[in-house]
């Protein structure tokens, strides 16, 4: 770097090239050498100052603090699309604008319905869980729907003749509850214009049957296809062995058309809001496939008729083959570990590199339930992967799951944001996963422009990490940023490096993530 202007200029010149979207307060300290400058914007707090390296080599060395990860709150603009698979980088969504979407969000079980028997539970603050949301840059949730009465509001209303099981008015099917679509619609909207995308679940495996044995309560007693439940003489369990997987398969006609219909009533509802994902369901059962397939149809074909078509989440069934997903006609897809409690699945250990057939939602709910790590997040994003965390989220609501998970909790939700941050930043658009390029075979990368690099610890004891990286022919001025996910800061050198395989140590003890991007001088 030519370093003939005054001090403060060549950090101008510096930021300029650093981020696109920043306004700038820099207070003028005069030009001496290390004179700190403090840059606010819109996503870091950075500390500046100018530092002399070997051979009169000089350098700008900066700390950086993600203003997103330390609980400011940022208003991200309302969210743009409707999505579609990225044309050039199949590996994400890209907006109405045709700009590539990394999504990455937190999700909770009660952000649609309330919990019947849990009267203790404060009603769900939807406007504080967007704020949560925002605080943390996360830009995606998936929104809990529930099928069985343990919660409110379902989608048909209770008008009897009769009682069914829990001495309530029986169902009609025939009949939407308008309570269940208005609070649908304007928790997508509110999403929407707080810059959040929704995976809405339109279906639920958890509510047709028990699936664990040592869950408290049985779903199908209570649920609205259950022949004691509804005034309509459909029976979702004709084999009477005391659950409804049937009614997740394509066995009865009549079953079917009640959920076509009800699934078409929800297109007509969301169908003007641009942030829509539609998932079919949550871990279904291993032969609800075919019938997933049939709903992913259904949405595609009905949406043609609309202004507006959006994009369709495949979520793996319960005990599934994960050659599902890939034959699925679903734009997105989300894995899950084949049998409960299974140890070594690539998606939890070591994600596998996404190699284009579908963008992939990477969720901790299908791998560990309540779980993930932060080794876990970055890893995931630097295979393509696009990752989303299970929340406990409320302590009165989830006592038990909110313990269980507080040792990580916020360390995940801090890497989620962080990843977010460095996606806004890098040429996404054109990385893909390159695992030959580094030694840790963690590697984002389109090749002479960005590689993103994470270098995985195996504890904080160790030295600082070493990371070699081939930069094959591609030699030249870069910026060289390694970032600390542990403390959420940065170190940030510009060099000339010439090329070919080549070892860079960190700062720092502990993870690390590299960032190297050719920059103008």
């Amino acid at each position: 770097m030519n370093f003939s202007h005054s001090t403060n200029d060549q950090i101008n010149r510096f930021m300029n090239s650093f981020t696109s979207d920043t306004s700038r307060d820099m207070s003028d300290e005069g030009s001496a050498t290390n004179t700190p400058i403090l840059l606010l914007n819109r996503f870091v707090r950075t500390h500046i100052r100018l530092a002399t390296v070997h051979e009169g080599i000089a350098a700008i060395v900066i700390s950086l603090s993600i203003f997103a990860c330390s609980g400011v709150k940022i208003s991200q603009g309302p969210a743009a699309g409707p999505l579609q698979v990225g044309p050039v980088n199949p590996r994400y969504f890209s907006d109405g604008a045709g700009n590539v979407l990394y999504l990455v969000g937190a999700h909770t079980w009660t952000n649609l319905q309330d919990m019947v028997p849990r009267k203790d539970v404060p009603v769900f603050d939807y406007a504080g869980y967007l704020d949560f949301l925002e605080r943390h840059h996360l830009n995606f949730i998936r929104l809990w729907r529930q099928e069985e009465a343990l919660w409110e509001p379902l989608p048909y209303v209770r008008t009897g003749p009769g009682l069914a099981l829990d001495r309530r008015p029986k169902f009609d099917l025939s009949r939407f509850n308008p309570v269940f679509f208005d609070r649908l619609s304007a928790r997508v909207r509110e999403a929407g214009a707080r810059g959040v995308y929704v995976g809405v679940m339109l279906f639920q495996g958890w509510g047709i049957e028990r699936k664990d044995p040592s869950r408290p309560e049985d779903p199908w007693p209570y649920h609205p296809f259950n022949r004691a439940n509804n005034i309509n003489d459909t029976d979702g369990d004709p084999d009477g062995n005391g659950d409804g997987s049937e009614t997740h398969t394509l066995s009865d006609v009549r079953i079917t058309e009640w959920q076509d219909r009800f699934v078409r009533h929800v297109v007509d509802v969301l169908n003007p809001y641009d942030n829509v994902i539609y998932e079919i369901a949550n871990e279904s059962t291993p032969a609800s496939v075919p019938w997933q397939e049939h709903l992913i149809q259904l949405i595609h074909d009905y949406e043609r008729t609309k202004p507006t078509q959006h994009p369709v989440l495949f979520s793996g069934p319960s005990r599934s083959s994960e050659g599902d997903l890939w034959a699925s006609q679903a734009e997105a897809v989300s894995p899950i570990v084949p049998a409960p409690n299974v140890s070594g699945y690539a998606y939890l250990d070591d994600p596998p590199l996404n190699d284009g057939r579908k963008v992939v939602i990477n969720d901790t709910d299908h791998l560990w339930g309540i779980g993930g790590t932060r080794e876990w997040v970055w890893k995931s994003f630097v295979r393509g992967l696009n990752p989303i965390y299970m929340d406990p989220y409320d302590f009165l609501a989830f006592p038990q799951f909110y313990e269980q998970a507080k040792d990580t909790r916020e360390e995940v939700l801090s890497s989620l944001g962080q990843t977010k941050h460095y996606a806004d930043r890098v040429p996404l658009r054109t990385m893909t996963p390159r695992n030959e390029l580094c030694s840790t075979r963690y590697c984002l990368a389109d090749p002479g422009q960005a590689y993103l690099i994470y270098v995985p610890s195996p504890g904080a004891a160790e030295p600082p990490l070493t990371v070699e990286v081939d930069l094959e022919g591609y030699s030249g001025h870069y910026r060289v940023e390694w970032f600390n996910p542990r403390l959420g800061n940065a170190h940030v050198q510009d060099q000339n490096l010439p090329g070919g395989r080549m070892s860079f140590i960190a700062p720092f003890t502990g993870d690390a993530v590299l960032y190297l991007n050719s920059a103008p001088r």
